[in-house]
């Protein structure tokens, strides 16, 4: 049996004065993330596990094809490079080298990295699926656009974008995030959640789905993401979010999978600030206090994926985050392990029947959801207490204030009893479908 929990969408309207956490001192967030590091570090082992389950043959990554042979073998001489490069830096202070000697090592170090990195990599140009969409409902009108994790190379991404296509019978653009081997990976992944650094795959991201947006003839926009690639996508959706008018926003769709963000921004269409916020709250519906310029956010996560419990599943609904921002619905199935997109997220979240197509029933959903109110409502109250702290009104006011504000969480939070399908919009585009707006 699949247990599936479901914590809804952030409801807030406005945030304290106070930094958010990912708006912190980089100092500070880089000690927290190495804290929260090896406070996960027991489930490090289940990125890969389970390793024999091949629901997508080929496309899965751990297949034993050639090529996929290949990827893992050159990804295992790069652990163990560096590794071992890491481990001697304590090295250099305890026995110096004469600084020619140590400079020719990390010479040497460096050019056997990037030989190895052109052979994973490629040119690192963005991919389009390969999949024929003969017989299939034509989407012409929808640009579908894929960011990869960590540790993808070409190979893997040219595999993660043909799965994506068979899923949903679309054609899929994938943006290479281009990996320097796992452990590098998670160095850059620190950095570019805890500095907010721009690498230039996030700035490729930024420039394609910008163009995508401003086309006039895309009528919907869907950027999925995974793992490395939601830190990137979330940053390029800060800059989309002050370059780009709001309307454009309403074409855009964002889905993750094992998301290692620290945060998702999507701020509300009305007018909320926290002058005068009681009777500004009065004059607006539910529907527009909760109206959020991105229309649908949704991230899953599987509850055993080291990646997932070090990003969307502590900044989500950790407790000591409870004033962050991260936007969007979780899904999380609270039993299942694995970080790789086809083989852990795709082939559990949407199985295959023979012939490519997506099965209509697969344990996960079917699940009837645990919904997380009691997260939602402690999530949602503590935005309300800091946001009324700098309140001008009277105190009844306030008091009407932040019953109006978790509300609309206990609305939201109407799942329990309800199988994931009929919560989860994902999972309305399966075999070419749409759902129906």
């Amino acid at each position: 049996m699949v247990f599936v929990d479901f914590l809804p969408a952030q409801v807030d309207a406005a945030s304290s004065t106070n930094a958010l956490p990912f708006t912190d001192s980089p100092s500070w967030l880089i000690w927290s993330d190495v804290k929260l590091f090896f406070s996960v570090l027991s489930y490090v082992w289940t990125i890969v596990t389970p390793m024999y389950s091949f629901g997508s043959g080929k496309l899965d990554e751990m297949y034993p094809s050639f090529n996929n042979i290949v990827c893992m073998a050159l990804h295992a001489i790069l652990i163990v490079l560096q590794s071992l490069f890491i481990i001697t830096i304590p090295l250099w202070f305890l026995y110096p080298l004469p600084l020619n000697v140590l400079a020719v090592y990390v010479v040497l170090f460096w050019m056997a990295n990037k030989v190895i990195w052109g052979w994973l990599n490629g040119d690192g140009k963005p991919l389009t699926s390969k999949v024929p969409m003969d017989g299939w409902e034509e989407h012409d009108d929808e640009k579908w656009i894929f960011m990869n994790g960590i540790s993808v190379g070409d190979h893997w991404l040219q595999s993660n974008i043909d799965r994506l296509a068979m899923t949903f019978r679309r054609e899929v653009t994938g943006i290479h995030n281009l990996t320097t081997g796992i452990i590098f990976d998670v160095i850059e992944c620190i950095i570019e959640r805890d500095f907010c650094y721009h690498t230039q795959d996030s700035r490729r991201a930024y420039r394609l789905v910008k163009e995508a947006l401003q086309d006039p003839t895309n009528k919907k926009v869907v950027l999925i993401l995974h793992s490395q690639g939601a830190i990137e996508g979330s940053l390029a959706i800060d800059w989309l979010l002050a370059d780009l008018p709001q309307h454009l926003f309403r074409k855009l769709e964002v889905y993750t999978f094992g998301a290692a963000a620290n945060h998702f921004n999507n701020p509300t269409r009305s007018d909320t600030s926290t002058l005068n916020l009681a009777r500004t709250l009065s004059s607006l519906s539910r529907e527009e206090r909760t109206e959020r310029v991105i229309g649908h956010i949704e991230h899953y996560a599987n509850g055993g994926d080291f990646v997932a419990r070090w990003g969307v599943l502590n900044f989500a609904k950790g407790m000591n985050y409870r004033n962050n921002r991260f936007a969007g619905r979780v899904f999380e199935s609270k039993v299942a392990t694995g970080h790789l997109l086809c083989q852990h997220y795709l082939d559990f979240m949407f199985r295959w029947e023979e012939g490519g197509v997506v099965a209509e029933e697969n344990g996960f959903v079917s699940s009837l959801v645990d919904v997380e109110s009691d997260v939602a409502v402690r999530r949602e109250d503590a935005s309300a207490k800091t946001m009324l702290a700098g309140e001008t009104t009277a105190p009844s006011d306030s008091k009407s204030t932040a019953g109006e504000y978790l509300e609309g969480t206990l609305a939201n939070a109407k799942g329990n009893q309800r199988p994931v399908r009929e919560l989860s919009r994902l999972w309305k585009y399966r075999n070419g479908m749409s759902p129906t707006d």
